[in-house]
């Protein structure tokens, strides 16, 4: 199976602000107390929902647990599963009015992006993922696709089954995201409910890392111009929950979401497995340096207080460091 092709804009532009400001406005954009937990829950959420699949963060929402999963997932065989579509297409049936240039534009956008019918086909099964209100984004871009598949000659089954859909939603609105799925298998589609504070924060109130990418910048360079101070900000919120999820002690709280998921996929048992290995490895690397000081403070007949020993022990306290064990 053909691995998905890298999103053609690289990852750390995220990361770096390419202009000089004053420290005030460089600093991350303000979150809430409890982001950290109520992100870690959604993203255990949004792994087990995609299953065995590529994971695909649409538009600006939700790039906030792209960003703390890229972090969490650095050195697992998952990290490559992860990819961000700059796109907006809101409004119910916005797809069908597109013009020809509109229509090229944006099939040229989502062929760099590793979404061509035919790579769709020969590739890992995609997991779409963003926040729902109405599920006007996944309607349109379910519609694009379609006619793009139409017109190759791909049948609509066959580009169909290899898509999944995942809502990440508050219970309010998971009414209104079902209206616009009679058609699809119960199967494809799959719903991650958050509590309202983080889908108010994530769909309104936090600051973005770049401008939409909506129909009058389709074939533009997706990060515009040069970065807002509201835009840089929110790079370094974007570093920050990097920098979080890479922690020993995020990575260990995604494992523990994780593990509380109800009957996880296979290929997800594998990924939890994988973290426990990497939580248990960060352990012992934090671990030897401690107990490799505390030998040799020992040897010379001291204690890690600074207090002088009567006699030096001629043992450590653990005989794996202890040149002289058997």
């Amino acid at each position: 199976m053909s691995e998905r092709p890298a999103v053609y804009v690289p990852y750390p532009w995220r990361f770096a602000p390419a202009r000089q400001a004053d420290p005030e406005s460089l600093a991350a954009s303000p979150a809430y107390d409890g982001l950290h937990g109520e992100l870690l829950e959604c993203s255990a959420r949004v792994i087990a929902a995609a299953g065995d699949s590529d994971l695909v963060f649409v538009g600006r929402s939700a790039t906030s647990v792209h960003d703390l999963l890229r972090g969490a997932l650095r050195l697992t065989s998952w990290w490559a599963r992860l990819h961000l579509l700059p796109l907006s297409l809101p409004g119910r049936g916005a797809a069908k009015g597109l013009s020809e240039t509109h229509t090229r534009s944006l099939r040229n956008h989502l062929r760099l992006h590793g979404l061509h019918p035919r790579r769709i086909l020969s590739a890992r099964p995609l997991a779409l993922v963003d926040l729902c209100c109405s599920g006007s984004t996944f309607e349109n871009l379910a519609l694009v696709l379609g006619q793009w598949s139409a017109s190759l000659g791909i049948e609509s089954d066959e580009w169909a089954r290899k898509v999944r859909y995942v809502c990440v939603v508050h219970r309010w609105f998971r009414e209104f995201v079902a209206d616009w799925r009679p058609g699809m298998r119960p199967s494809l589609v799959a719903e991650v409910v958050v509590p309202g504070r983080l889908w108010n924060y994530l769909a309104d109130r936090q600051e973005k890392p770049a401008p939409s990418y909506d129909l009058d910048r389709w074939g533009e360079p997706v990060l515009g111009s040069e970065p807002t101070d509201e835009q840089v900000r929110a790079r370094r919120l974007s570093r920050d929950l990097y920098d979080f999820g890479a922690s020993k002690r995020g990575r260990r709280r995604l494992l523990a979401h994780m593990e509380r998921q109800r009957s996880p996929s296979a290929v997800c048992g594998a990924l939890i497995r994988e973290l426990r290995r990497h939580c248990r490895a960060s352990s012992r690397r934090a671990r030897w340096p401690a107990q490799r000081a505390y030998r040799s403070l020992a040897e010379r007949g001291r204690s890690p207080t600074g207090l002088r020993y009567s006699a030096a022990p001629t043992r450590a306290p653990n005989a794996r460091f202890n040149a002289s064990a058997p």
